[in-house]
């Protein structure tokens, strides 16, 4: 199941996954890394992660959980990584095969 998934190689997947986006920026790429190494962040922590101002690193978060890339159990708790339907494709290429 492992070599199915290949999380050894996930992190790369998901930098893809965002230049392949026309809606995310290039900043994406640092919170959905940091989710994947610690398994959650607080979002008050959005900012140092991605080193810009507060506003914009906030936009950033908001647009991952409107994506579904990011969720939380509630409104103002920590974020952790989800793999929407339509990621699947990129992020998991061998799981359908």
């Amino acid at each position: 199941m492992s070599s199915l998934f290949e999380l050894d190689v996930l992190a790369k997947r998901l930098d893809r996954y965002v230049a392949l986006s026309p809606t995310l920026p290039k900043e994406s790429t640092r919170l959905l890394q940091e989710v994947l190494i610690r398994g959650e962040f607080d979002r008050g922590e959005a900012e140092r992660i991605t080193r810009l101002p507060e506003r914009s690193a906030r936009r950033i978060l908001k647009q991952l959980t409107d994506e579904g890339l990011l969720a939380s159990e509630t409104p103002k708790g920590p974020v952790s990584l989800r793999f929407p339907s339509d990621t699947l494709e990129i992020l998991f290429p061998r799981l359908y095969v």
